[in-house]
């Protein structure tokens, strides 16, 4: 079965909160190039096929998962010869730093741009994160993760949108630990950049200035949106979603166990941000899971300025929580590819 031929999708559209797993796809039948669960390949080394007599995992994503709205402008990163929606209205990137205007790189790891693994179509590439036994919290040590920030890549705009749908595909390797959790890629936004940078590990200076919308892990895979947003009772309501915990030291858990991430297959993430009015709760969040709605937050204030705009993503990934209780069990990795972003409104 070809990568580009697109399965039939049938989109959740009520918005629920869903506690089933992510779908698993069909199996290809091709061999799959997956590493050791135990070992972190470096960007010269060959994937090591994983010796084992049953079928590989997983099998093709839809391109439609990356764009499940219909939207006015977009990008990818994705092979050319996959076909998305709406396809003569995105421009096509490629994985570099350069094309995705990274920046604030994080010190002590690496983001190293490699083979993607699996069942990914000939010539996709993803970045690799690397997480050692024992590594937790950006500043930890063994250091751990990924992380940066994207931005707007040449002829297409974040700022300009008040609503947009950010999205990437994902693979833990087989066997991956998740421990208690950590963090992973999602949207980011402010009044200005430098407000923007500091909205995340507990900061609360300039809270009401800026918005940090990263997913997570949990134990056994629990996935959610973790969301730092403007301390307002407005945004109280995210409580009204089973799983979510309010934290104002921290970000907002919304939806925990909403979906479960999977490892050794790739999986989809599109989160959807349309910004609120100023003055009014009326902004929105949703996250799809290959294609599926999982997560549906309406009526928060995700901004307080006519300033604050998205700005692009935060591309971090890491154990934690800051305590050594979160840090990864084994050495593993996963891998981060098919960036995509599309503007809505």
């Amino acid at each position: 079965m070809r990568f580009s031929s697109l399965l039939a999708l049938g989109l959740v559209g009520t918005g629920a909160v869903s506690a089933r797993a992510v779908k698993k796809r069909c199996a290809t039948g091709i061999p799959t190039m997956q590493p050791e669960p135990t070992l972190m390949p470096t960007p010269t080394d060959e994937p090591v096929p994983t010796e084992t007599s049953a079928p590989p995992k997983g099998g093709p994503l839809d391109p439609s998962y990356f764009f499940p709205l219909p939207f006015k402008t977009g990008f990818t990163t994705l092979p050319e010869d996959q076909i998305v929606p709406q396809n003569g209205d995105v421009l096509r990137v490629e994985l570099s730093d350069n094309a995705l205007k990274v920046k604030k790189v994080m010190s002590g790891v690496t983001h190293d741009i490699v083979p993607a693994l699996g069942d990914a179509p000939p010539g996709t590439l993803a970045y690799q994160a690397n997480y050692p036994k024992g590594s937790y919290n950006p500043s930890g040590t063994p250091r751990g993760g990924i992380g940066f920030y994207t931005g707007s890549p040449d002829g297409f705009s974040f700022e300009d949108a008040t609503e947009i749908v950010f999205s990437y595909a994902v693979y833990f390797q087989p066997g991956f630990m998740f421990n208690k959790g950590g963090k992973l890629p999602g949207p980011y936004g402010g009044s200005n950049e430098d407000v923007s940078f500091a909205c995340s590990g507990g900061r609360q200076e300039d809270r009401d200035k800026c918005f940090d919308l990263r997913l997570m892990f949990r134990k056994n895979g629990m996935g959610e949106i973790y969301a730092y947003l403007p301390i307002v009772d407005e945004n109280d309501v995210l409580l009204e979603l089973e799983g979510s915990v309010k934290d104002t030291s921290y970000g907002f858990s919304v939806a925990r166990g909403a979906f479960t991430w999977p490892e050794g297959e790739w999986a989809v993430a599109a989160q959807r941000v349309k910004l609120n009015d100023v003055g009014s709760a009326n902004g929105e969040l949703e996250l799809f899971i290959n294609g599926e709605s999982k997560i549906l937050a309406k009526n928060l204030v995700i901004r307080q300025y006519n300033e604050s705009v998205v700005r692009g993503s935060h591309f971090q990934s890491f154990f934690g929580g800051s305590t050594v209780e979160w840090a990864s069990e084994q050495d593993q990795s996963a891998w981060f590819s098919d960036i995509s972003a599309s503007v809505i409104a």
